[in-house]
């Protein structure tokens, strides 16, 4: 474990977060808002949207955890690149 790859550890987790984040917020935030909706009606998807991205941050972030330990090059660098002169 002293060869893990931590950034790609973050890069994998932030990524799966970011990913179901920005859908719950989508599902909320999708629908328009109804005729003389104010700010109280902004707040509330908001805080819905907030409430929806923690459970799926929660999910996602294990499972981003686990395919990143169950894959064969866990100790592979963040940005793999070829050595082009071999």
């Amino acid at each position: 474990m002293k060869r893990l790859a931590y950034g790609r550890l973050a890069a994998v987790v932030m990524t799966a977060a970011i990913a179901a984040t920005l859908s719950q917020w989508q599902g909320v935030f999708g629908t328009p808002l109804p005729d003389g909706a104010g700010l109280d009606e902004i707040l509330a998807r908001a805080e819905v949207a907030t409430i929806r991205s923690l459970n799926a941050i929660v999910s996602a972030a294990v499972g981003a955890v686990m395919g990143f330990f169950v894959r064969a090059d866990k100790n592979g660098p963040l940005f793999v690149t070829k050595d082009k002169s071999q």
